[in-house]
């Protein structure tokens, strides 16, 4: 057995729902599904490979620290007005 498919091995044997399929597992097997997750890896980085790469504001990830006055004169309106808001500001809190 190659090293590298003992080692997918071991790694299996750290997850208990599939320690027990560990002994029916055979080389075949391992190359078939590690080819099929490269697969899905190289597929899903062409899907959202640009959202990876986006610029998010740090007004749009943080909105209540963000300094209004760095951001497009259109949006400080809003952005003070829900910094203001308690209420929102509390909801934001509790979701992160």
């Amino acid at each position: 057995m190659s090293a590298c498919l003992h080692d997918a091995l071991t790694v299996v044997i750290n997850f208990p729902c599939l320690a027990c399929v560990n002994s029916d597992l055979r080389d075949e097997d391992l190359a078939f599904y590690g080819e099929y997750l490269e697969n899905i890896h190289e597929d899903m980085q062409t899907r959202v490979g640009d959202l990876l790469g986006m610029d998010i504001p740090i007004w749009v990830l943080i909105p209540f620290e963000a300094n209004v006055a760095e951001i497009d004169i259109s949006l400080q309106e809003p952005l003070n007005e829900m910094q203001s808001d308690e209420i929102m500001h509390a909801k934001f809190k509790d979701e992160k």
